[in-house]
């Protein structure tokens, strides 16, 4: 028999909790310096148009830059292991 950690979910929430505090706040500063870039470009005629690439090549980097500070992966085979791993510890009661 496997050993069922019964404070799994207690423990689950207060990571997310982290985790979202965190992500809260770097969204938050990403779309306030957008924002201001934005204001910046639409002032300048010459750079409207050149936006858009500004605008993806930054986010991209952004997206980046949160996937490697919180050890977050986008690969699908890591999160097909770790929800098999999760499913484990899943108890129904009856």
């Amino acid at each position: 028999m496997e050993k069922i950690d019964l404070n799994f979910k207690e423990k689950k929430k207060k990571v997310n909790k982290q985790n979202f505090s965190f992500l809260f706040l770097v969204f938050f500063k990403f779309f306030f310096y957008f924002s201001i870039l934005f204001l910046v470009f639409e002032k300048c005629v010459f750079f409207r148009n050149y936006f858009a690439i500004v605008f993806i090549y930054l986010s991209g980097r952004f997206i980046n830059y949160v996937f490697s500070t919180q050890n977050l992966s986008l690969n699908f085979e890591n999160f097909h292991k770790k929800f098999t791993q999760n499913k484990k510890q899943i108890v129904f009661i009856t």
